[in-house]
């Protein structure tokens, strides 16, 4: 355990005792521990810390959602005020539950998936006004010949919104979803929660489905998505796709290490594999400005 934690506790929970820490699997863009915690009471509480630069946004946005009945953590308090080395930092409920990479039920995987992050999108933008409008970032370099292609195509692209904003998760993949009893009991990490149009985050979820489950899952996740959100402009959808690879295809060798989660079958050489194919099948299917 580190100073850090200890001091969160120490100021969070005076007279406790810690009794257990340890770092769940994953979390890329944030430092996260659960902490089990004697309280002055001898009542023992499970919490989890995550420390991360957006600790207030993210306490805000989980305090609506745990109040409008969405499937989140419910946020206990947070501290951005860097009176502590180890802020900003949010602590949040313990829930029982676990990120599902084998699912035993492939279709019902997919429909529960879909339902969550449909009814994500369907809250009230208006209610979560404070967030800020997702930016398509098209300044980066390439960092291989179909990259190149991409920013190219996509700089001619006018992604003026085909849809109504919505309430986007920012990085909705199956590692973010904690299952317990067949059933959805949190979407986690909600630091990159923006708003803008809901077909950034079919992207995001469409290419994370084929790295972890191909080409079949991830086809049967869309057309679970589209026919729940039927009003929807689908238009730009291959752009959005080809975006989705721009932030996530560069980070392959941080991601490529599922052994923890029970997949020694998914190999950096494979995600490669079905990156160049996802990108090559998009290029293939979109006219070129």
């Amino acid at each position: 355990m580190n100073d850090a934690i200890l001091q969160i506790i120490n100021n969070t929970f005076p007279n406790s005792d810690i009794v257990r820490v340890w770092y769940p699997t994953g979390g890329v863009s944030a430092q996260v521990t659960a902490v089990e915690v004697k309280l002055a009471g001898d009542s023992i509480e499970k919490i989890i810390v995550r420390q991360h630069p957006t600790a207030k946004k993210e306490f805000t946005l989980l305090k609506k959602l745990h109040a409008l009945g969405l499937p989140v953590q419910k946020p206990y308090t947070y501290d951005d005020s860097l009176s502590l080395p180890s802020a900003p930092y949010i602590i949040l409920e313990y829930v029982v539950g676990n990120a599902q990479f084998l699912p035993q039920n492939m279709p019902d995987f997919l429909q529960k998936s879909v339902s969550t992050s449909t009814n994500i999108h369907k809250v009230d933008w208006l209610q979560v006004h404070y967030l800020e409008q997702q930016i398509m970032h098209l300044d980066c370099q390439p960092f291989d010949n179909l990259s190149a292609r991409i920013l190219n195509l996509l700089k001619n692209i006018n992604f003026v919104a085909q849809n109504e904003s919505v309430l986007l998760h920012g990085d909705y993949w199956i590692g973010n979803l904690l299952w317990h009893n067949d059933d959805i009991v949190a979407v986690i990490d909600w630091e990159d929660a923006a708003i803008g149009d809901p077909l950034y985050d079919l992207s995001n979820a469409r290419f994370e489905m084929l790295w972890a489950f191909g080409e079949a899952a991830m086809n049967q996740f869309t057309v679970y998505y589209q026919a729940q959100m039927p009003h929807l402009n689908y238009d730009l959808l291959p752009y959005y796709d080809l975006y989705a690879t721009l932030k996530t295809a560069p980070h392959i060798d941080e991601y490529a290490d599922w052994s923890a989660y029970g997949r020694d079958d998914i190999t950096p050489d494979l995600i490669r594999e079905r990156y160049r194919w996802f990108v090559s099948d998009t290029l293939r299917n979109v006219p070129n400005p």
